[in-house]
């Protein structure tokens, strides 16, 4: 027979399971470019620009499971090295911007309510001076 203890331990492990199904899963960081400078680019797989200039862009967590992130998830984007790039919330709901402050490379760190999910590459080139 089957004692009063396992059927709790599997009644806890089903509710478990079901709980953990119903959390989003990170899967990417879909970014869709708003504005910047010339040959600055932005994408869930990089990021470049130039030093001295920035870009702003609109990102958004997408889910490898069937529940997608919600209002209610936070989402924070951050730079590695602050004096290679900065990362900074824009004015407009889910918006951001890159600013380039010195020619190098580095991370942007996605973190969802307050877990690191991912780093994405960001490269800051020389600006380039008109003659």
């Amino acid at each position: 027979m089957i004692g009063e203890r396992n059927i709790r331990m599997g009644l806890c492990a089903l509710v478990l399971a079901g709980t953990s199904a119903c959390t989003p899963s990170y899967d990417t960081l879909e970014v869709d470019w708003i504005q910047g400078s010339i040959g600055a680019e932005a994408s869930g797989e990089g990021f470049a620009v130039q030093e001295g200039k920035l870009i702003v862009f609109s990102a958004e967590p997408v889910s490898s499971r069937v529940r997608d992130y919600e209002v209610t998830d936070v989402l924070e984007l951050s730079s590695e090295a602050p004096s290679v790039a900065r990362v900074e919330q824009g004015l407009a709901v889910g918006t951001w911007m890159i600013m380039g402050v010195a020619r190098g490379s580095t991370t942007v760190e996605v973190w969802i309510d307050g877990e690191l999910e991912d780093r994405i590459p960001l490269d800051v080139t020389e600006q380039e001076v008109s003659p």
